[in-house]
């Protein structure tokens, strides 16, 4: 495949903020829980922050494990070059 360095390469890029987001989600998280224990925030909106911090981080993982099946399919595209560029020989 002639893209197919290149969307390896976007790929990569996109696991890459995938996995700083999961980072920064679990940090916020952990934040938040600290701000928790120390304060004893009121619970329904601790529990929704909570909730939504928790479904960013899960999100992210969804894109990592996208990007991983984009891999494999490149990779399965691939291997149809040998295929897709053979010349058939007419006439031998």
């Amino acid at each position: 495949m002639q893209t197919g360095d290149e969307i390896k390469a976007a790929v990569n890029n996109a696991k890459y903020y995938a996995q700083e987001i999961k980072k920064l989600a679990r940090r916020q998280f952990e934040l938040d829980w600290a701000n928790n224990e120390a304060h004893h925030f009121v619970v329904e909106p601790c529990c929704i922050r909570f909730n939504m911090v928790a479904a960013i981080g899960d999100e992210a993982a969804h894109i990592e494990h996208t990007c991983n099946l984009i891999l494999n399919r490149l990779e399965q595209a691939e291997t149809q070059d040998k295929f897709l560029y053979q010349r058939e020989v007419v006439g031998a």
